[in-house]
């Protein structure tokens, strides 16, 4: 694990290695997409923190048979999962739960969330808005935007009054696993997400099948203050 410091952010860790190695190394903690962008924001493609290099972060995508795929945040990504998907992924195939528990448990959590008014960035599932590739922004579905960026969605004195769509220079996209693909297997899908360098535009992927891939790298999360780094880690 290698740390780097970052002019007003503070030092964090990242973690090269494949899936299971991230997890571990950084006690789960691998970092949000908005804990990204914010550092993304700050460095503004300095550091090459997020410019050349994307990154796994702590997020499921659950996908089940003929249903919308349900994003779900985590506080701290299962080694358990991670394990399971690198053997899945190390035969070149998706890990099934061979059960719709998982899906049903994220979708339920989905539902709830949003039936109580909960404001977007706070919740912790949301349903996808489609099966295929979908675009976020501020004017395009809005609420998985938030979702997903939380307080870097839009100009605020935390993030220097630049929002993530700003740096990305347009939509961000999404990008499941194919709806042929989804179909043809039994039980729900789980897969990790992974966050693409600004490069050629920011994309968040759910359809790799690269877990067990050593060049996979994951950065650790982190508190947006000059205190942020190491010792988190401790």
């Amino acid at each position: 694990m290698t740390y780097t410091y970052v002019d007003g952010v503070g030092e964090f860790p990242t973690s090269v290695g494949d899936l299971a190695t991230n997890v571990q190394e950084l006690r789960g903690r691998l970092t949000s997409v908005s804990n990204d962008a914010y550092t993304r924001i700050v460095t503004a493609g300095k550091q090459d923190v997020g410019k050349t290099e994307g990154t796994r972060v702590s997020m499921i995508i659950n996908y089940l048979k003929g249903e919308k795929p349900v994003l779900l945040k985590q506080e701290r990504f299962p080694i358990g999962l991670a394990r399971k998907l690198i053997e899945a992924n190390s035969k070149k195939r998706y890990y099934s739960t061979n059960s719709e528990k998982a899906y049903e448990t994220a979708i339920k959590t989905a539902e709830q969330e949003n039936k109580q008014g909960i404001e977007p960035k706070k919740r912790t599932a949301i349903i996808c808005p489609s099966r295929i590739d979908f675009s976020m922004s501020p004017d395009e579905n809005k609420s998985h935007y938030e979702f997903v960026f939380g307080d870097m969605a839009y100009e605020n004195k935390e993030n220097r009054g630049l929002s993530y769509f700003q740096l990305n220079k347009g939509p961000i996209t999404f990008c499941p696993i194919d709806v042929g693909t989804v179909d043809s297997i039994n039980g729900a899908i789980q897969n990790y997400l992974w966050f693409r360098s600004l490069d050629n535009g920011s994309v968040l992927i759910g359809s790799y099948r690269n877990a067990n891939y050593c060049i996979g790298r994951a950065r650790g999360a982190l508190k947006r203050t000059h205190e942020a780094g190491r010792k988190n880690f401790r």
